[in-house]
């Protein structure tokens, strides 16, 4: 207690019911987040929601924390809920036409009902702030069938191609708000040590097959502009010595676009993000290889 925490474990009906009834905001709402987060299924909610509209969003579901109770939903509160009782939301990365005829690419999260949310971006910043967010590379290999927009959605409104399809456990990016308040119990860190995001870069060889940058996550640059945006992307040049190896990277399994009819197309995105991003890369000619890389880390939403 004198941490200002209390050990999740610890946590029983009366003390839930007490803090409702006291009217202590604090704990309270850090209940109904955490409890949305286990839960895993209710009302959609953007990832700039305030906590009151988040706390408003589960009393509308549920009518409170005594009426949770009263329903049976306490040991969700507890633990999570398995993925098989949870909903996920979803993102792409597509290929979009724009208005004077070209191209470019899209990040869209499909998250609440006011239609999609959309970055325009590279291919590089696009899967590393969708993953940021706690998204995850889905395994499907079928192209994404407009489940999230509706038949009416098909035609004209999306004529674009789908580079990549992702998926995330739905809330699962609101539990650092609760962490302030409640302890992790031993079985919230077995959960963290299931659920991880994945980083991306890019090694950019010349035509003389020397690395002479790479792209990498925001995290790595030396601006802070470029560091406090998701889809930002960092430029490292020249590359120092190992810079993979010491910064846990490896050879990727990431497939930019799963059918075969796209892969050319994402390939001239890569190409074209490579280009916007370094001097000296003025066509694809100029680039010789370049090799995707990947680390594996703790996601941030846990």
């Amino acid at each position: 207690m004198r941490s200002g925490m209390i050990q999740v474990s610890e946590v029983n009906k009366n003390v839930l019911l007490l803090a409702e009834f006291l009217g202590m905001e604090t704990l309270v709402s850090a209940t109904k987040i955490r409890w949305l987060v286990n839960l895993g299924r209710g009302p959609s909610l953007s990832d700039d929601s305030s906590d009151e509209e988040i706390v408003a969003a589960f009393d509308e579901e549920y009518g409170g924390i005594s009426e949770a109770i009263g329903a049976g939903l306490f040991p969700s509160f507890l633990a999570m809920n398995p993925p098989s009782k949870s909903q996920s939301e979803v993102a792409e990365i597509a290929m979009t036409p724009r208005p004077d005829g070209g191209n470019t690419v899209v990040a869209r999260e499909f998250v609440g009902r006011e239609g999609p949310n959309e970055t325009q971006c590279g291919p590089l910043s696009a899967v590393n702030g969708l993953c940021s967010k706690g998204y995850v590379p889905s395994c499907s290999h079928v192209a994404y069938d407009y489940e999230c927009r509706g038949d009416e959605a098909r035609g004209d409104e999306y004529p674009e191609v789908q580079l990549l399809l992702l998926r995330r456990r739905k809330y699962i990016q609101l539990l650092p708000r609760t962490e302030h308040v409640f302890a992790p119990s031993d079985e919230d860190r077995q959960v963290k040590s299931t659920l991880t995001r994945f980083q991306y870069a890019h090694f950019i060889e010349n035509n003389g097959g020397e690395v002479d940058a790479i792209l990498a996550p925001p995290e790595f640059s030396s601006d802070e502009v470029v560091r406090s945006d998701p889809f930002g992307v960092a430029v490292i040049q020249p590359v120092p010595p190992c810079w993979a190896e010491s910064n846990g990277f490896v050879h990727s399994k990431l497939d930019i676009a799963r059918v075969d009819k796209q892969v050319d197309k994402a390939w001239e995105w890569v190409h074209q993000e490579i280009m916007d991003k370094l001097e000296g890369y003025r066509s694809p000619h100029d680039i010789g290889t370049v090799e995707i890389v990947e680390r594996e880390i703790l996601s941030k939403a846990t």
